[in-house]
């Protein structure tokens, strides 16, 4: 008997219509609920699917959650021309604009709040809300110092923070407004500290 004939035949393949409708499901879920509350039962009801159907492609409520943040919009990508301080500027509207919807941000504290639980999904809460992002703004950073725009002495982790980390602070706790406006003045007032007076 050949190796061809003896090999056993593969199982049917995944429906991506299914998986799209689970994690669909999961993100609304999670919306609705938060993390605690949400169920596999509840996600295969919503889904319109079993809860074995669940089960074969996930095996916990963190890897279904993980799987559904992933297919979240990192972000668009940077133009390459213009200023860092313009291309700054225009990362945090990107940032604005993808954190300020009212599901968003109920998905966002639900998770957090369960990080010190489940320890896993801060990699995937930063993954989907903020490592492209993060990414970018280093090498923008780094850009900046190169250009003169930025002091020499700049920690582009630390900067990032910084102007990253008043745009998550409205979203998780003091509830302000979140907005592209806003992107602009925290660009400025960063550039107030960290600028080289001669930047164009």
């Amino acid at each position: 008997m050949t190796s061809a004939v003896a090999r056993k035949p593969a199982g049917r393949p995944r429906d991506p219509d299914l998986d799209r409708a689970i994690l669909d499901a999961t993100i609304e879920l999670l919306a609705e609920e938060g993390f605690a509350r949400m169920s596999f039962e509840h996600v295969a009801a919503r889904a319109g699917v079993g809860k074995p159907t669940i089960y074969r492609r996930w095996t916990s409520k963190v890897d279904l959650v993980k799987a559904a943040l992933s297919r979240r919009n990192p972000g668009r990508s940077m133009p390459d021309e213009g200023s860092v301080r313009e291309r700054l500027t225009c990362l945090l509207e990107d940032l604005c604009a993808s954190v300020r919807t009212e599901r968003t941000r109920r998905i966002l504290a639900a998770l957090v709040a369960e990080i010190p639980r489940h320890p896993e999904l801060a990699a995937a809460v930063r993954e989907a809300f903020l490592a492209k992002r993060r990414q970018t703004a280093f090498a923008l950073l780094r850009e900046g110092v190169e250009r003169g725009e930025l002091r020499p002495d700049l920690d582009p982790e630390l900067a990032s923070d910084a102007l990253v980390g008043p745009i998550m602070l409205r979203v998780l706790l003091s509830g302000g407004r979140v907005s592209s406006s806003i992107a602009g003045p925290l660009v400025d007032a960063f550039y107030e500290g960290w600028g080289v007076a001669h930047a164009s």
